[in-house]
C-alpha cells in the first residue's frame, strides 16, 4: 500500500466503530443504504465516505427516529422529485406531536408529584376532573371516538399554551 491510496475499512472495523453488528451493515447494504466503495480480496472495504454515511443513518435512526425507508427517501436526495423532502417533513411533523405528548406527561407527572395532597390519585380534585373528562371522553367502546380525539386535542392545546406561557416567563 503507498502513501497516497486511501484508508479503508473492514466491515467489522466499521461494525465496532458504530457499535452495531456487521449483520447491520450487511441488511443496509441488502436495502440499498450503504454500498462498500470496493472489495479486498472479496472483503467489503469502507472509505471516509462510507464511514459518512454510515454516521447518517445511524444519526437519522437514533435522532430522527427515521425508519430505513424514510432515510432511503433521504439519502436519494434529488433522484426521487423531492420525496426526501416529504418523508422528513412527515418527521418532522410526528416529532412535534411526541413533544406535544410528552409536555402532556411531564405537566401531569409534575402535578402529581407536586400535589399537596398525600394521595393525588385519589385525593386530587384537578387529577380527578383530568381523570373524569378523559373517562367521559372514552365514550361508548362501539361508538364514535370523536370525543376522545377531542379530549386529546383540547389537552395539547393546553399543554402548549402552558408551555408557551413558561417561555415567557424565563429569563432571556
Amino acid at each position: 500500500m503507498s502513501g497516497t491510496e486511501p484508508v479503508t475499512f473492514s466491515i467489522g472495523e466499521v461494525a465496532k466503530r458504530f457499535g452495531v453488528e456487521v449483520s447491520t451493515l450487511r441488511w443496509w447494504e441488502k436495502c440499498g443504504l450503504l454500498v462498500p466503495s470496493g472489495r479486498e480480496s472479496g472483503r467489503r472495504r469502507y472509505d471516509a465516505a462510507d464511514i459518512r454515511r454510515v454516521a447518517l443513518i445511524q444519526l437519522l435512526q437514533e435522532t430522527a427516529l427515521m425508519s430505513l425507508d424514510e432515510i432511503r427517501m433521504v439519502l436519494s436526495g434529488g433522484r426521487h422529485s423531492g420525496g426526501w423532502r416529504q418523508a422528513v417533513q412527515a418527521r418532522l411533523t410526528a416529532c412535534e406531536e411526541q413533544q406535544v405528548r410528552l409536555r402532556s406527561a411531564q405537566a401531569y407527572l409534575s402535578h402529581a408529584l407536586n400535589c399537596r395532597r398525600d394521595d393525588p390519585v385519589d385525593g386530587c380534585p384537578h387529577l380527578a376532573g383530568e381523570i373524569d373528562g378523559y373517562v367521559a371522553a372514552l365514550g361508548d367502546r362501539d361508538g364514535d371516538r370523536t370525543l376522545r380525539a377531542q379530549h386529546r386535542s383540547r389537552r395539547r392545546s393546553e399543554v402548549l399554551a402552558e408551555t408557551t406561557a413558561d417561555r415567557r416567563r424565563e429569563p432571556r
